[in-house]
Protein backbone atom coordinates (compact mmCIF):
# COMPACT_ATOMS: atom_id res chain seq x y z
CA UNK A 1 0.00 0.00 0.00
CA UNK A 2 0.91 3.53 0.07
CA UNK A 3 2.53 5.85 2.72
CA UNK A 4 0.02 5.90 5.63
CA UNK A 5 -2.65 2.62 4.28
CA UNK A 6 -2.84 0.66 6.95
CA UNK A 7 -0.94 -2.83 6.53
CA UNK A 8 -2.73 -6.42 7.85
CA UNK A 9 -1.27 -9.92 8.45
CA UNK A 10 -2.73 -12.40 6.60
CA UNK A 11 -3.10 -15.95 9.16
CA UNK A 12 -3.08 -18.92 7.66
CA UNK A 13 -5.86 -21.49 9.06
CA UNK A 14 -3.83 -23.70 10.77
CA UNK A 15 -1.79 -20.83 12.20
CA UNK A 16 -5.44 -20.55 14.43
CA UNK A 17 -4.31 -23.18 16.25
CA UNK A 18 -3.97 -22.06 19.83
CA UNK A 19 -4.80 -18.21 19.25
CA UNK A 20 -5.69 -16.58 22.03
CA UNK A 21 -9.45 -15.75 22.95
CA UNK A 22 -10.70 -12.37 21.20
CA UNK A 23 -7.07 -12.20 19.18
CA UNK A 24 -8.10 -10.66 15.80
CA UNK A 25 -7.20 -11.98 12.58
CA UNK A 26 -7.02 -11.60 9.07
CA UNK A 27 -7.83 -15.08 6.24
CA UNK A 28 -7.30 -15.28 2.68
CA UNK A 29 -9.14 -18.01 1.01
CA UNK A 30 -12.34 -19.48 -0.78
CA UNK A 31 -15.67 -20.01 0.95
CA UNK A 32 -16.92 -23.48 0.66
CA UNK A 33 -19.86 -25.75 2.44
CA UNK A 34 -17.68 -28.91 3.55
CA UNK A 35 -20.62 -30.03 5.59
CA UNK A 36 -23.79 -29.05 4.39
CA UNK A 37 -25.48 -25.76 5.54
CA UNK A 38 -22.16 -25.05 7.55
CA UNK A 39 -19.32 -22.91 5.62
CA UNK A 40 -16.28 -22.93 5.77
CA UNK A 41 -12.81 -21.06 4.58
CA UNK A 42 -9.95 -23.27 2.79
CA UNK A 43 -6.90 -22.07 2.02
CA UNK A 44 -3.74 -23.47 0.92
CA UNK A 45 -3.05 -24.60 4.30
CA UNK A 46 -6.58 -26.38 4.91
CA UNK A 47 -9.86 -24.92 6.48
CA UNK A 48 -12.19 -23.62 9.35
CA UNK A 49 -15.53 -23.29 9.96
CA UNK A 50 -17.12 -20.57 10.11
CA UNK A 51 -19.41 -18.20 12.26
CA UNK A 52 -21.28 -15.39 10.20
CA UNK A 53 -24.04 -14.63 12.43
CA UNK A 54 -22.27 -11.41 13.21
CA UNK A 55 -20.52 -10.39 10.06
CA UNK A 56 -20.46 -7.04 8.29
CA UNK A 57 -20.20 -7.50 4.48
CA UNK A 58 -18.43 -5.04 2.19
CA UNK A 59 -20.17 -4.02 -1.05
CA UNK A 60 -20.26 -7.05 -2.93
CA UNK A 61 -22.39 -10.13 -3.50
CA UNK A 62 -20.36 -12.52 -1.88
CA UNK A 63 -21.73 -16.49 -2.33
CA UNK A 64 -19.76 -19.63 -1.81
CA UNK A 65 -17.05 -20.30 -4.08
CA UNK A 66 -15.81 -16.64 -3.84
CA UNK A 67 -12.23 -15.53 -2.53
CA UNK A 68 -12.92 -13.20 0.47
CA UNK A 69 -10.73 -11.44 3.31
CA UNK A 70 -12.39 -11.85 6.97
CA UNK A 71 -11.64 -9.93 10.05
CA UNK A 72 -12.50 -12.16 12.89
CA UNK A 73 -11.35 -14.40 16.24
CA UNK A 74 -11.77 -18.01 16.85
CA UNK A 75 -14.60 -18.99 19.23
CA UNK A 76 -14.08 -19.95 22.95
CA UNK A 77 -14.22 -23.35 22.06
CA UNK A 78 -11.37 -22.80 19.37
CA UNK A 79 -13.82 -24.94 17.23
CA UNK A 80 -14.66 -21.83 14.54
CA UNK A 81 -14.01 -18.63 13.13
CA UNK A 82 -15.88 -15.93 14.30
CA UNK A 83 -16.08 -13.56 11.51
CA UNK A 84 -16.71 -9.87 12.11
CA UNK A 85 -16.41 -8.31 8.46
CA UNK A 86 -15.90 -9.53 4.95
CA UNK A 87 -14.86 -8.24 1.40
CA UNK A 88 -13.60 -9.39 -1.65
CA UNK A 89 -10.08 -8.23 -2.50
CA UNK A 90 -9.97 -5.85 -4.91
CA UNK A 91 -9.33 -6.23 -8.42
CA UNK A 92 -5.90 -5.08 -9.98
CA UNK A 93 -6.78 -2.42 -12.54
CA UNK A 94 -6.26 -3.15 -16.44
CA UNK A 95 -3.65 -1.05 -16.75
CA UNK A 96 -1.51 -2.14 -14.21
CA UNK A 97 -2.07 -5.47 -15.02
CA UNK A 98 -1.54 -4.99 -18.89
CA UNK A 99 2.22 -3.42 -17.54
CA UNK A 100 2.80 -6.27 -15.50
CA UNK A 101 2.03 -8.45 -17.85
CA UNK A 102 4.42 -6.44 -20.74
CA UNK A 103 4.21 -8.69 -24.15
CA UNK A 104 2.23 -11.97 -22.57
CA UNK A 105 -1.32 -11.69 -24.14
CA UNK A 106 -4.20 -13.88 -21.99
CA UNK A 107 -6.93 -12.61 -24.60
CA UNK A 108 -6.28 -14.92 -27.02
CA UNK A 109 -5.35 -13.24 -30.08
CA UNK A 110 -1.61 -12.24 -30.41
CA UNK A 111 -0.96 -8.42 -31.21
CA UNK A 112 3.18 -7.55 -31.83
CA UNK A 113 4.50 -4.88 -29.01
CA UNK A 114 5.15 -2.59 -31.78
CA UNK A 115 1.67 -1.97 -33.16
CA UNK A 116 0.04 -0.94 -29.74
CA UNK A 117 0.81 2.52 -30.60
CA UNK A 118 -0.28 2.64 -34.34
CA UNK A 119 -3.97 0.35 -33.06
CA UNK A 120 -4.23 3.24 -30.67
CA UNK A 121 -4.00 6.08 -33.61
CA UNK A 122 -6.50 3.69 -35.33
CA UNK A 123 -9.03 3.71 -32.25
CA UNK A 124 -8.80 7.55 -32.02
CA UNK A 125 -9.81 7.92 -35.33
CA UNK A 126 -12.23 5.75 -35.65
CA UNK A 127 -14.90 7.93 -34.98
CA UNK A 128 -17.51 7.03 -36.60
CA UNK A 129 -17.08 3.24 -36.06
CA UNK A 130 -19.92 1.78 -33.48
CA UNK A 131 -21.07 -1.81 -31.88
CA UNK A 132 -24.86 -2.28 -31.82
CA UNK A 133 -25.55 -4.67 -28.62
CA UNK A 134 -29.15 -6.21 -28.70
CA UNK A 135 -30.21 -8.97 -26.44
CA UNK A 136 -33.36 -11.10 -25.49
CA UNK A 137 -33.59 -11.38 -29.67
CA UNK A 138 -36.64 -13.33 -29.91
CA UNK A 139 -37.14 -14.24 -33.53
CA UNK A 140 -40.79 -15.24 -32.93
CA UNK A 141 -42.02 -11.65 -31.78
CA UNK A 142 -43.04 -9.74 -35.25
CA UNK A 143 -42.68 -6.34 -32.72
CA UNK A 144 -38.85 -7.44 -32.09
CA UNK A 145 -38.41 -7.66 -36.05
CA UNK A 146 -40.53 -4.57 -36.32
CA UNK A 147 -38.53 -2.56 -34.16
CA UNK A 148 -35.18 -4.17 -35.67
CA UNK A 149 -36.19 -2.95 -38.89
CA UNK A 150 -36.47 0.36 -38.23
CA UNK A 151 -33.12 0.30 -36.47
CA UNK A 152 -31.16 -0.79 -39.23
CA UNK A 153 -33.21 2.06 -41.82
CA UNK A 154 -32.56 4.71 -39.20
CA UNK A 155 -28.66 3.54 -39.62
CA UNK A 156 -28.70 3.31 -43.30
CA UNK A 157 -30.52 6.91 -43.36
CA UNK A 158 -27.84 8.56 -40.82
CA UNK A 159 -25.18 6.93 -43.55
CA UNK A 160 -23.39 5.35 -40.22
CA UNK A 161 -23.59 1.64 -40.61
CA UNK A 162 -22.31 -0.19 -37.46
CA UNK A 163 -19.25 -2.05 -37.84
CA UNK A 164 -20.68 -5.09 -35.31
CA UNK A 165 -23.99 -5.88 -34.39
CA UNK A 166 -24.14 -8.51 -31.23
CA UNK A 167 -27.69 -10.08 -30.66
CA UNK A 168 -27.82 -12.33 -27.78
CA UNK A 169 -30.49 -15.22 -27.80
CA UNK A 170 -33.02 -16.21 -26.25
CA UNK A 171 -33.18 -16.26 -29.65
CA UNK A 172 -37.10 -17.71 -28.80
CA UNK A 173 -39.36 -16.31 -26.51
CA UNK A 174 -39.84 -19.85 -24.93
CA UNK A 175 -37.32 -22.19 -24.38
CA UNK A 176 -36.16 -24.36 -27.09
CA UNK A 177 -37.51 -27.82 -27.08
CA UNK A 178 -40.76 -26.86 -25.43
CA UNK A 179 -42.47 -26.65 -29.04
CA UNK A 180 -42.48 -29.82 -31.04
CA UNK A 181 -41.03 -28.21 -34.17
CA UNK A 182 -38.55 -25.94 -32.61
CA UNK A 183 -35.91 -26.22 -34.54
CA UNK A 184 -37.39 -26.26 -38.13
CA UNK A 185 -39.07 -22.94 -36.30
CA UNK A 186 -35.59 -21.52 -35.43
CA UNK A 187 -34.70 -22.75 -38.94
CA UNK A 188 -37.12 -20.55 -40.64
CA UNK A 189 -37.19 -17.68 -38.41
CA UNK A 190 -33.46 -17.01 -39.05
CA UNK A 191 -33.90 -17.26 -42.89
CA UNK A 192 -36.65 -14.28 -42.32
CA UNK A 193 -33.78 -12.44 -40.26
CA UNK A 194 -31.46 -12.47 -43.13
CA UNK A 195 -34.39 -11.86 -45.88
CA UNK A 196 -35.08 -8.28 -43.42
CA UNK A 197 -31.21 -7.68 -43.26
CA UNK A 198 -30.72 -7.81 -47.01
CA UNK A 199 -33.17 -5.59 -47.62
CA UNK A 200 -29.99 -3.02 -46.25
CA UNK A 201 -27.44 -3.63 -48.61
CA UNK A 202 -25.10 -1.75 -47.23
CA UNK A 203 -25.45 -3.30 -43.78
CA UNK A 204 -25.97 -6.73 -44.92
CA UNK A 205 -22.40 -6.33 -46.85
CA UNK A 206 -20.58 -4.04 -44.07
CA UNK A 207 -21.53 -4.91 -41.12
CA UNK A 208 -20.21 -8.01 -38.71
CA UNK A 209 -23.55 -9.86 -37.00
CA UNK A 210 -22.17 -11.93 -34.02
CA UNK A 211 -24.34 -14.62 -32.39
CA UNK A 212 -24.75 -15.22 -29.10
CA UNK A 213 -26.83 -17.74 -27.63
CA UNK A 214 -28.84 -17.40 -24.67
CA UNK A 215 -29.50 -19.78 -21.74
CA UNK A 216 -32.81 -21.67 -23.37
CA UNK A 217 -31.19 -22.04 -26.86
CA UNK A 218 -30.56 -24.68 -28.17
CA UNK A 219 -27.03 -26.41 -27.02
CA UNK A 220 -26.26 -29.56 -25.15
CA UNK A 221 -27.22 -29.25 -21.34
CA UNK A 222 -27.41 -26.69 -19.42
CA UNK A 223 -24.09 -25.14 -18.24
CA UNK A 224 -21.34 -22.54 -18.90
CA UNK A 225 -19.87 -21.97 -20.88
CA UNK A 226 -22.17 -22.46 -24.04
CA UNK A 227 -21.20 -23.36 -27.52
CA UNK A 228 -22.21 -21.69 -30.71
CA UNK A 229 -25.57 -21.71 -31.81
CA UNK A 230 -25.70 -24.71 -34.59
CA UNK A 231 -24.36 -24.25 -37.78
CA UNK A 232 -27.31 -25.80 -39.12
CA UNK A 233 -30.42 -23.84 -37.75
CA UNK A 234 -28.23 -20.58 -38.63
CA UNK A 235 -27.23 -21.69 -41.70
CA UNK A 236 -30.12 -19.88 -44.60
CA UNK A 237 -29.02 -16.50 -42.18
CA UNK A 238 -25.10 -17.24 -43.18
CA UNK A 239 -26.65 -18.23 -46.76
CA UNK A 240 -28.34 -14.41 -46.99
CA UNK A 241 -25.92 -12.30 -45.14
CA UNK A 242 -22.14 -12.28 -45.70
CA UNK A 243 -20.75 -11.53 -42.67
CA UNK A 244 -22.27 -13.80 -40.04
CA UNK A 245 -20.29 -15.26 -36.69
CA UNK A 246 -21.86 -17.70 -34.56
CA UNK A 247 -19.90 -17.08 -31.20
CA UNK A 248 -19.69 -18.88 -27.73
CA UNK A 249 -21.15 -17.66 -24.94
CA UNK A 250 -19.56 -15.63 -23.11
CA UNK A 251 -16.83 -14.39 -26.04
CA UNK A 252 -14.68 -11.89 -26.60
CA UNK A 253 -14.08 -9.41 -29.21
CA UNK A 254 -11.46 -7.27 -30.35
CA UNK A 255 -10.78 -3.87 -31.39
CA UNK A 256 -7.20 -2.30 -31.93
CA UNK A 257 -6.25 -2.60 -28.48
CA UNK A 258 -9.64 -2.63 -26.77
CA UNK A 259 -10.50 -6.09 -25.38
CA UNK A 260 -14.35 -6.81 -25.15
CA UNK A 261 -16.51 -9.67 -23.29
CA UNK A 262 -19.27 -10.26 -24.34
CA UNK A 263 -21.82 -12.56 -21.78
CA UNK A 264 -25.70 -13.73 -21.70
CA UNK A 265 -26.93 -14.58 -18.79
CA UNK A 266 -29.26 -13.81 -15.75
CA UNK A 267 -26.34 -13.26 -13.71
CA UNK A 268 -27.81 -10.80 -11.29
CA UNK A 269 -30.38 -12.62 -9.78
CA UNK A 270 -28.50 -15.72 -9.58
CA UNK A 271 -25.81 -13.73 -7.54
CA UNK A 272 -28.41 -12.77 -5.20
CA UNK A 273 -30.35 -15.86 -4.59
CA UNK A 274 -26.84 -17.27 -3.78
CA UNK A 275 -25.61 -14.21 -1.37
CA UNK A 276 -24.43 -15.51 1.94
CA UNK A 277 -24.82 -12.35 3.68
CA UNK A 278 -26.80 -9.26 2.44
CA UNK A 279 -24.41 -6.21 2.25
CA UNK A 280 -24.62 -3.35 4.45
CA UNK A 281 -26.42 -0.75 2.67
CA UNK A 282 -29.22 2.71 3.45
CA UNK A 283 -32.26 2.25 4.35
CA UNK A 284 -35.25 3.75 2.63
CA UNK A 285 -33.66 3.04 -1.04
CA UNK A 286 -36.24 3.66 -3.96
CA UNK A 287 -36.53 0.47 -6.50
CA UNK A 288 -34.29 2.03 -8.88
CA UNK A 289 -31.94 2.91 -6.12
CA UNK A 290 -31.58 -0.55 -4.71
CA UNK A 291 -31.41 -2.31 -8.56
CA UNK A 292 -28.15 -0.09 -9.10
CA UNK A 293 -26.44 -0.55 -5.85
CA UNK A 294 -27.24 -4.25 -6.75
CA UNK A 295 -25.63 -4.08 -10.08
CA UNK A 296 -22.71 -1.93 -8.99
CA UNK A 297 -22.19 -4.76 -5.80
CA UNK A 298 -22.46 -7.75 -8.86
CA UNK A 299 -20.18 -6.05 -11.15
CA UNK A 300 -17.67 -5.02 -8.50
CA UNK A 301 -17.96 -8.74 -7.48
CA UNK A 302 -17.46 -10.36 -10.93
CA UNK A 303 -14.52 -8.29 -11.41
CA UNK A 304 -12.85 -8.83 -8.31
CA UNK A 305 -12.91 -12.43 -8.45
CA UNK A 306 -11.47 -12.01 -12.10
CA UNK A 307 -14.57 -14.52 -13.23
CA UNK A 308 -17.78 -14.29 -15.27
CA UNK A 309 -19.46 -16.76 -12.95
CA UNK A 310 -18.13 -16.84 -9.08
CA UNK A 311 -21.38 -19.53 -8.14
CA UNK A 312 -20.84 -23.02 -7.38
CA UNK A 313 -20.99 -25.86 -9.71
CA UNK A 314 -24.13 -26.69 -8.08
CA UNK A 315 -25.86 -23.14 -8.77
CA UNK A 316 -24.64 -23.00 -12.32
CA UNK A 317 -23.04 -26.29 -13.81
CA UNK A 318 -19.72 -25.56 -15.63
CA UNK A 319 -17.65 -27.23 -18.16
CA UNK A 320 -14.53 -27.78 -16.22
CA UNK A 321 -12.30 -28.06 -18.73
CA UNK A 322 -13.42 -24.77 -20.35
CA UNK A 323 -13.88 -22.50 -17.20
CA UNK A 324 -10.77 -20.39 -18.64
CA UNK A 325 -13.43 -19.16 -20.90
CA UNK A 326 -15.09 -17.15 -17.61
CA UNK A 327 -11.98 -15.56 -16.71
CA UNK A 328 -11.75 -11.88 -16.36
CA UNK A 329 -8.03 -11.56 -16.39
CA UNK A 330 -7.11 -8.59 -16.70
CA UNK A 331 -9.69 -6.61 -16.30
CA UNK A 332 -11.60 -6.01 -19.82
CA UNK A 333 -11.95 -2.80 -21.78
CA UNK A 334 -15.21 -2.91 -21.60
CA UNK A 335 -17.67 -6.01 -20.07
CA UNK A 336 -21.56 -6.78 -22.01
CA UNK A 337 -23.59 -8.49 -19.36
CA UNK A 338 -26.85 -9.06 -21.15
CA UNK A 339 -28.85 -9.47 -18.05
CA UNK A 340 -32.89 -9.91 -17.60
CA UNK A 341 -32.97 -6.51 -15.79
CA UNK A 342 -33.63 -2.72 -16.79
CA UNK A 343 -30.35 -0.88 -18.75
CA UNK A 344 -27.23 0.28 -17.26
CA UNK A 345 -23.78 1.31 -17.55
CA UNK A 346 -21.31 1.40 -14.91
CA UNK A 347 -17.77 1.08 -13.85
CA UNK A 348 -15.16 -0.06 -11.55
CA UNK A 349 -11.44 0.18 -11.19
CA UNK A 350 -11.56 1.41 -14.64
CA UNK A 351 -13.07 -1.02 -16.32
CA UNK A 352 -16.72 -0.62 -17.37
CA UNK A 353 -20.22 -2.34 -17.78
CA UNK A 354 -23.19 -1.76 -19.70
CA UNK A 355 -26.49 -3.97 -20.24
CA UNK A 356 -28.61 -3.58 -22.94
CA UNK A 357 -31.42 -5.07 -20.70
CA UNK A 358 -34.01 -6.96 -22.57
CA UNK A 359 -35.20 -5.72 -26.23
CA UNK A 360 -38.80 -6.77 -25.71
CA UNK A 361 -39.55 -4.98 -23.17
CA UNK A 362 -38.84 -1.22 -24.53
CA UNK A 363 -36.85 -1.74 -27.42
CA UNK A 364 -33.84 -0.51 -25.93
CA UNK A 365 -30.28 -1.16 -27.53
CA UNK A 366 -26.70 -0.25 -26.04
CA UNK A 367 -24.44 1.70 -28.81
CA UNK A 368 -20.59 1.03 -27.89
CA UNK A 369 -18.01 3.52 -29.35
CA UNK A 370 -14.32 2.52 -29.84
CA UNK A 371 -13.09 5.93 -30.22
CA UNK A 372 -14.00 7.19 -26.98
CA UNK A 373 -15.08 3.87 -24.97
CA UNK A 374 -18.29 4.74 -24.13
CA UNK A 375 -21.89 3.18 -24.46
CA UNK A 376 -25.14 5.03 -25.15
CA UNK A 377 -28.35 3.61 -24.72
CA UNK A 378 -30.99 4.11 -27.20
CA UNK A 379 -34.04 3.09 -27.98
CA UNK A 380 -37.08 2.35 -30.84
CA UNK A 381 -40.06 4.00 -30.32
CA UNK A 382 -42.84 1.90 -32.48
CA UNK A 383 -46.09 3.62 -33.56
Amino acid sequence: GGAGEAVFEITSTDDLVGAAEGERHYLFGMISQLEEGVFHLEDTHGSVKLDLGEAKAASGLHTEGSFVILEGCMSDKQDMFVVSALGSPEAEPREASVAALGTLNLFGSNIATEDFAALKKMEAEAIDTLFVFISHFHLDNPQVLLAFQEILAGFEEDDCIPAVFVLHGDFLSRPFGHGSNDYVTLRTLFGELGDLVARHPRICAESRFVLVPGPSDPGPGNFLPRPALPASIVEPFVRKVSRVSPMSNPCRLRFGTQELVVFRHDLLRRMSRNCMIAEESAGGAGGRARQAAAVHAMVKTVMDQAHLCPLPMAAVPRLWAHDHALWLFPLPSFLFLADEVDPYVTSYRGAKACNPGPFPDEFGFQVYYPATGKAEYSQVVLE
